[in-house]
């Protein structure tokens, strides 16, 4: 008996795997080999002891098994990309190049043999390149310098944990594809970089270095900055106490102009590497971006505020020179530029909203105070609490750019202040957590969350346009409603609005569905007393009286005999006059 005993076939392979993530390689390949014999069919069990062989240096053991494996499971992926590992460690490239190819024709698009054939054919053009001094090549230099990284890459290649098992293959295929990506990211194909990266993301998925290359690449190329914010995230995520996450992270959120989140972001990292000189020289940029952002609005709201002093200068002087008739034609062309910039800022607003990562939370909203449980109850269930809440922006205290991540926080921290079993002894704490769900079921739903936003946007708007428009007749500031009141004042008529509409709608709706229902009762009922009145007539006696009678006079009467008759000539005044001859005489008589 072998080392396995009496164990079963997938016990064997169990504990195969287990060795081999142990770097007990003949152990696994022992117990692999008893799996077999229990179960010669299993071409998992055959691709294992392949796996195993190869990691432990016996690559012709490993192209067996390929062999073996394709033959049990021809369309299987995995089979032709063991056979064609084992060529590769060989230094048979053409030959493995070809394993990767009928592996692509068998089983079709697989991303993990595009992979490694796509590194194969990079290996073969640098053993092509590469020639040893003699004139001969290179080949198991260059096969050996692809699998390894480079010490002139553009980006940090650092190698993971020497993984071993089932996936060892398909991790060192991610370091090929990203030993291509590198090759086209410090030739400027940054394209072609992310392909590369892309593929080795597929295959192994926790690379943190594989995201951080992607997020350069994807940043390098000026128009995809938002998804190099993301892939710095994740790699934030992968490897909290990796410096360069940070970097790349703070260097995306610099590039969408969040000067304040990249500073922190620079300041996390050099938390972990104090003398990083990339995370101190992005935390210097960002600190002279933000302030050159600051002089900026500085400067343009000093322009904006003298274009609007010398506007109402000129008003006035006009106004008094000439009247208001006069001058009304040229202050609304004024009016309508205003309007114009307006909504320019508006709409700018409306893309760094769609622009924002939806999986990062806020500072302004996770530091905000909430209050107590009372306050928040009594919040959400005032008088008329079912229109005050149908904005679920104001249920949750954030503003439209909050992100789905702001709005789970919050939602976490609310539902602690108004839970009803948290809050026992609290009047209304259950109408105020069923308020707060309806909220975040709808702030949740993408449609939903979207309608309230282009509703409380286009509110503002309007009313912010009134205000322009009040002050343009020579109203000041003090005289109107405080901004802030105002604004939520109007977002809730409006949705109030919208809710009274939908109500009367639905309302004309379902009289309308009544109407067609007793209209389509009626035609029931009518059809329904036509088919009984047929019926009752067909049952009574009057059909067959009918019928009966007709029978008796066909039996009854005498047959009437058809005598032959000549037509008569007319006698009227048509007949022809004495002396005239009609032509067709002979016709008639013939006939």
């Amino acid at each position: 008996p072998g080392v396995a005993g009496t164990m079963s076939a997938e016990e064997c392979k169990a504990k195969g795997n287990e060795a081999l993530k142990a770097g007990q390689f003949d152990a696994a390949i022992q117990l692999y080999t008893e799996a077999i014999a229990l179960d010669p069919s299993n071409h998992v069990y055959v691709s294992n002891r392949s796996a195993a062989r190869l990691s432990k240096g016996d690559a012709l053991g490993a192209l067996e098994d390929g062999d073996v494996c394709i033959a049990l499971k021809s369309d299987w992926p995995k089979g032709h990309a063991r056979k064609a590992s084992a060529l590769y460690k060989l230094a048979r490239l053409d030959e493995s190049a070809a394993a990767y190819r009928a592996g692509l024709e068998q089983c079709g698009a697989d991303p993990g043999l595009q992979a490694g054939l796509d590194a194969v054919i990079l290996a073969i053009a640098a053993t092509k390149s590469t020639v040893t001094g003699d004139g001969a090549e290179s080949v198991s230099s260059s096969a050996t310098n692809v699998a390894t990284p480079a010490p002139s890459m553009p980006v940090n290649s650092e190698q993971g944990p020497n993984a071993q098992g089932e996936d060892a293959e398909w991790r060192r295929q991610a370091e090929m594809c990203k030993d291509s990506g590198n090759t086209a990211f410090k030739a400027g194909d940054y394209d072609d970089a992310i392909e590369h990266y892309t593929r080795g993301i597929e295959l192994d998925p926790d690379n943190h270095v594989l995201f951080s290359n992607r997020s350069a690449a994807y940043l390098k190329t000026g128009n995809a900055i938002s998804k190099a914010l993301a892939d710095a995230n994740k790699c934030v995520s992968l490897k909290p106490d990796w410096g360069k996450a940070y970097a790349r992270k703070g260097a995306a959120e610099h590039a969408l102009g969040r000067y304040d989140a990249a500073i922190e972001t620079y300041d996390r990292g050099l938390a972990l590497d104090e003398g990083n000189a990339a995370l101190l020289q992005g935390k210097k940029s960002a600190q002279d971006g933000a302030e050159r952002a600051r002089l900026a609005e500085v400067e343009k709201v000093r322009r904006e505020r003298e274009a609007f002093e010398a506007a109402e200068a000129a008003r006035k002087k006009m106004v008094e020179d000439h009247g208001d008739a006069l001058v009304e034609g040229f202050f609304t062309d004024l009016g309508d530029h205003q309007e114009k910039l307006a909504e320019q800022k508006r709409e700018r607003e409306a893309k760094e909203r769609r622009e924002r990562i939806q999986s990062e939370k806020t500072k302004k909203y996770t530091e905000q105070k909430l209050g107590t449980s009372e306050e928040q109850v009594h919040r959400l269930t005032q008088p008329n609490f079912g229109f005050r809440n149908l904005n679920p922006f104001f249920v949750f205290q954030l503003d439209i750019d909050a992100t789905v991540e702001d709005i789970k926080f919050r939602y976490k921290k609310l539902s602690i202040l108004v839970h009803p079993d948290k809050n026992l002894g609290l009047a209304n704490a259950e109408n105020a957590f069923d308020e707060l769900k309806k909220s975040y079921e709808e702030l949740l739903d993408e449609e939903r969350r979207q309608r309230a936003v282009d509703i409380i946007d286009a509110t503002r708007a309007e009313t912010q346009r009134e205000r322009r428009r009040l002050i343009r007749k020579g109203l000041k500031e003090t005289d109107l409603e405080e901004l802030e009141p105002k604004l939520e004042k109007d977002i809730m008529k409006t949705f109030a609005d919208i809710e009274l509409r939908r109500r009367e709608s639905e309302k004309h709706l379902a009289a309308s569905r009544k109407r067609e229902r007793d209209q389509e009762d009626e035609q029931k009922k009518a059809a329904k007393a036509e088919d009984e009145h047929n019926k009752a007539w067909s049952k009574g006696e009057r059909r067959e009286k009918r019928i009966g009678n007709w029978r008796d006079f066909q039996k009854g009467s005498k047959r009437v005999d058809v005598k032959n008759w000549k037509q008569q000539e007319r006698t009227d005044s048509k007949r022809p006059k004495f002396g005239a001859v009609e032509v067709e005489t002979w016709r008639k008589d013939w006939k």
